[in-house]
């Protein structure tokens, strides 16, 4: 438990402003450069069929197996060699920079130490699932034409897991966010009162 408490105090201690932009700046760079071009490649040579990073609700055996073919060797290469590596890089920077925010949130709203400061780490347990997911799909294309169907699950439950996460660090940030914004409107109104009393 101490290593976790000094992971998320490193978390509070890091999160000011300038270091949101930064991280956030970076992690999106990132992304939009993998949605808009590394994704659209592989859609094309797929013939329009989604790969497993863009399904959240999952996938089976027998979807992957088909994925796999249809990109053919040109397909499996670039979705190997391209966007694995860079998919290598993005869960890093998604788990850090929303840890940062969600850290920064607990700072406005609590000032002594509280059982919500663990929600920081949320966004890196995306991270960890998002990692066992590539690594899985990895495998799927370097030993392809072999196809194993277990890999192929193991597959299909990290991405759920990833979505899961990830989703719920969303909600979190969302819910803070408005409590945020709560405490600082109850805060002027509390300071108008004080002002009109005197």
């Amino acid at each position: 438990m101490s290593a976790v408490n000094k992971i998320i105090n490193y978390f509070l201690q890091k999160s000011t402003k300038k270091e949101l932009i930064f991280w956030f700046v970076t992690t999106y760079l990132l992304y939009f450069y993998i949605i808009l071009f590394t994704i659209p490649q592989l859609r094309e040579i797929a013939g329009g069929m989604t790969i497993p990073d863009m399904m959240p609700a999952g996938y089976d055996p027998a979807y992957l197996h088909k994925l796999l073919i249809t990109l053919g060797e040109k397909g499996r290469n670039l979705y190997l060699f391209k966007q694995i590596p860079f998919d290598m890089i993005y869960p890093f920077l998604y788990g850090f920079s929303f840890s940062l925010l969600l850290a920064y949130i607990y700072k406005l709203l609590f000032s002594k130490e509280n059982i919500f400061r663990f929600f920081c780490l949320l966004p890196f347990v995306a991270s960890v699932f998002d990692y066992a997911e590539n690594l899985s799909i990895a495998m799927l294309l370097y030993t392809f034409p072999d196809f194993s169907v277990a890999n192929a699950f193991m597959a299909n439950s990290f991405t759920i897991l990833k979505s899961f996460f990830t989703v719920f660090s969303f909600i979190l940030v969302f819910a803070g966010v408005i409590a945020v914004f709560v405490k600082w409107i109850t805060g002027r109104m509390s300071n108008k009162e004080q002002k009109s009393s005197t």
